[in-house]
This record gives C-alpha cells, sequence and structure tokens, in this order.
C-alpha cells in the first residue's frame, strides 16, 4: 500500500519548471482570444434566437429563461478583458479563477441554444484548471512587477507546477477515453474494429455535404474504394483512444501519443473537412512537452546573439556542413544556410568530393548520400539527418533558430520524418549530373 501511495505521490507531484504552465497560460490565452473575437458576432446572433430554442446546460443550467441582450454582451465584454490579463498575467491571482468561470459561463451559455459544441469543452477545462492554480509566477507582469529573476536552470522547478500539469494532461486522456468508449458503446460498437463503422461513417458525411451543397474531399474520394486502409484506421484510431491512459506512464510515451493522436485530427481534416483547430494545432497536448527546455534554449540563443555581432567579415568557422552535391534541393539549402549564418559558423563541402570523403574518414561519419553531416571541429562530433539539421538551424538568424526547439521531440519520430523526405528528394527536386561550382562571394565558405 505504501508503494502504490510513492508512486501516485510521484506521479502528481513531480517538480516541474513553472515556465511549462506559463507557456501553456499565454498559448491556451490566445486561442481563447481567437476563438472569442471570431465568434463574437456569432454569439450575439444566437443571444437574440428565439426563447423555444434554449435549454440551459452546465453551470447556466439554473436560468429559467434567457438573459437580456445586454447583459450578455456585458458578459461577453467582461470576458474578453479578463482574457488579454489572463494571457499577459496581471494581478493573476485574481484574474486567473475569474477568466476561467467566465470563459465556462459563456461557452455554456453559448452551448444552451442548440448543439452542444464538445470540442472546446477540453479548452474550456484546460482554461478553468490554469486560472485556479499558480500560472504566471513567471512570463507575466506580474512576474516582472515583482523583479524575479528567469534563470535556465531547474532550480526553481516545483511540485505546485507539476501537479496542475498532471491534471491538465489527465483532462486529456481522459476525454480520448470516452471518445473511444462512446463508440464502442454505440450503434456500430465493435464495427470500429473492421473498419466497417469508420467507412460508413465517413461515407455518411460526406453523402451529407454533397446533399447540402459541399462537396466531399479529394482523400476520401482516392481512399473509399481501400476498405482494408479504414480498417487499420478504425484500429488505430481506438488504440489511441482506449489506451490513452499509457500516455500517463512515462514522458517519452506521452510526447508520442500525443504527436500520433495529433497526427489523426489532421487526418480527420483532410478526409473528412472537419476543423478541431485546438487539437490539430497540438495545443490541447501541450501538457505532454517539456516546453520549458525550448524556452530556456531560446533565451540562451537570445542572449548569444546580443553578445555578437551582427556580421563578421573573419571569422573562424567551427562545424561543417557535408551535403549531396548533386542534389537540388541541398544546393538551395546550403545557399539558405549561407544567407542566414550571421556568425559564419559553417563550411561546406559535398559528400561526394574527395576533401567530403576525407571528412567521413577522419570523423567516422556514415558514408550515405541520404543524410546531411554536421561535424563539430571544436567537439568532434558528428550529427545526421534531423539533428544536424536542427542544430544547424540552432546557429541561424531569427527566427530560423526557433527551429531547434523541436530538439524535444524523440530523435526516432524526427529522423523518420527526414528519411521519408529524403528517399523522395530527388523525384520532388531533381538532380545535376556535377556538383555545382559556388559563387565567387560563396566560395570562401566551401572547403
Amino acid at each position: 500500500m505504501k508503494n502504490i501511495i510513492n508512486k501516485l505521490s510521484s506521479f502528481w507531484f513531480t517538480a516541474i519548471a513553472p515556465e511549462r504552465i506559463a507557456i501553456i497560460r499565454i498559448i491556451t490565452g490566445l486561442f481563447s482570444l481567437w476563438y472569442l473575437i471570431t465568434r463574437f458576432s456569432m454569439m450575439q446572433r444566437i443571444a437574440r434566437s428565439s426563447t423555444s430554442k434554449f435549454e440551459p446546460v452546465g453551470i447556466v443550467s439554473f436560468l429559467e429563461s434567457p438573459l437580456s441582450i445586454e447583459a450578455f454582451n456585458w458578459i461577453l465584454y467582461a470576458t474578453l478583458a479578463l482574457n488579454v490579463l489572463y494571457i499577459i498575467g496581471l494581478k493573476y491571482r485574481f484574474i486567473g479563477p475569474a477568466f476561467g468561470l467566465a470563459f465556462l459561463v459563456v461557452m455554456c451559455y453559448r452551448n444552451s441554444w442548440g448543439m452542444v459544441y464538445h470540442n472546446y469543452n477540453i479548452l474550456v477545462l484546460h482554461i478553468f484548471v490554469i486560472g485556479m492554480v499558480a500560472a504566471a509566477d513567471k512570463l507575466s507582469v506580474d512576474a516582472w512587477l515583482k523583479r524575479k529573476k528567469v534563470t535556465n536552470s531547474y532550480n526553481e522547478n516545483n511540485w505546485q507546477y507539476g501537479w496542475p500539469i498532471r491534471l491538465l494532461s489527465s483532462i486529456t486522456v481522459g476525454s480520448y477515453i470516452l471518445a473511444g468508449l462512446a463508440k464502442v458503446m454505440g450503434e456500430l460498437t465493435w464495427g470500429w474494429i473492421d473498419g466497417s463503422a469508420m467507412r460508413s461513417q465517413v461515407a455518411v458525411d460526406a453523402l451529407r455535404k454533397e446533399m447540402f451543397g459541399g462537396a466531399a474531399t479529394p482523400l476520401f474520394e482516392f481512399l473509399y474504394p481501400y476498405t482494408i486502409l479504414f480498417t487499420i484506421m478504425g484500429i488505430v484510431s481506438l488504440i489511441l483512444e482506449l489506451g490513452a491512459f499509457i500516455a500517463l506512464t512515462n514522458k517519452h510515451i506521452g510526447i508520442a501519443w500525443a504527436l500520433i493522436t495529433c497526427s489523426m485530427h489532421w487526418g480527420i481534416l483532410f478526409m473528412m473537412g472537419i476543423d478541431f483547430p485546438y487539437h490539430y494545432s497540438g495545443i490541447i497536448f501541450l501538457s505532454f512537452f517539456p516546453l520549458e527546455k525550448a524556452w530556456f534554449i531560446l533565451r540562451r540563443l537570445l542572449n548569444q546573439k546580443r553578445e555578437v555581432a551582427a556580421f563578421e567579415t573573419s571569422y573562424e568557422a567551427t562545424s561543417i556542413v557535408l551535403f549531396d552535391g548533386i542534389c537540388n534541393f541541398c544546393d538551395a539549402s546550403v545557399r539558405f544556410i549561407i544567407d542566414r549564418d550571421y556568425k559564419n559558423v559553417f563550411q561546406f563541402t559535398s559528400i561526394q568530393s574527395e576533401t567530403g570523403q576525407a571528412l567521413l574518414k577522419e570523423y567516422n561519419a556514415p558514408n550515405d548520400l541520404s543524410t546531411i553531416v554536421l561535424i563539430d571541429k571544436k567537439l568532434g562530433k558528428v550529427r545526421t539527418k534531423s539533428s544536424a539539421i536542427l542544430y544547424i538551424a540552432k546557429y541561424l538568424k531569427a527566427p530560423w533558430f526557433l527551429f531547434f526547439g523541436f530538439i524535444i521531440v524523440p530523435k526516432p519520430l524526427r529522423d523518420l520524418a527526414y528519411t521519408i523526405f529524403a528517399k523522395n528528394r530527388y523525384r520532388w527536386f531533381g538532380q545535376k549530373d556535377v556538383c555545382e561550382i559556388p559563387s565567387m562571394e560563396a566560395q570562401s565558405r566551401f572547403l
């Protein structure tokens, strides 16, 4: 029993940096602000609808009749104002709970006039949780006013920032488990496993679009004859939903589950045209990622940039980029790097050249045209595939260095995407018979 309690305590009260919950506060706040602004007129029209359509749900279910138009408008304006203060983190001890409650009221009132739009329920729950916890101790006006120092170290990690992150992740996971249960407990039951249920549902959705003046998506029309693909998609969707709890067992598993599930929503968008922006944008999965690491990396890069002159004519390159000299895309990529390498960190040579072959042997690097190779001369370290790309991006001028933040994505997933692209680069971009001679101004950068 004591062992179980210790494991539960370790899970719920893991020490996490305050920057993570602060970043989630800002991003969810920006998303909710976008939602409220783009739906503002629509909500006002709904509030003017016939009272016969009003069936209060959730926190507003105590209402016996609709609010007056003026009262609802005031609530909308107040919610927008609180939303902005929530994002910047001003007087958050009061603003956070106030916005969480106001947003809940607005969304429940909006859903009281017809169809319940369940895809935004998780956004409401996430904001409600974030509003009730210490999510503005960093990256906020409150933190700036208190002159709290922002450090790149992890010595400010605390359990008080860990349990809200776990709760956000648990809410996300719970919503997918409920979705999976709704599928298998519905009329179609386990028809989802053989793909027939999914294929029928997508077909009905396409037919409905056709009847009401729309059109089925090109992807659906292409996939429909291949029943086996719907079987695979049906099985994968049930695994991702009913098995979502595994995302809470390990941080790496959680990241992998979040990335795959986010990809599933992109598939839904392209196949059915169903728009779940909170899901396919990945914002719903932010709690699974160590966002603070990307923030610390960004701060270091910005600090380095301030200390280095905008451009240095004399330089000593510290890294060598080896690329496929007959690949059109690789050649264009080299020119792209040169134009944005404001510190002149990189020198270049083709893998096919004598110099390139000698460097590969010297550093025991893979002699493989399907990967770019980055050699760090100072450290004697060799990086390939996605790692090479991200470490090159790290030293490019804004905004390209921000892509280094993707280093938090597990390497096998990054390399898989790189490999797929590399295998098709000749077909997509073509190739040359011989390596191209660089321009006069670029020749000094080539070995």
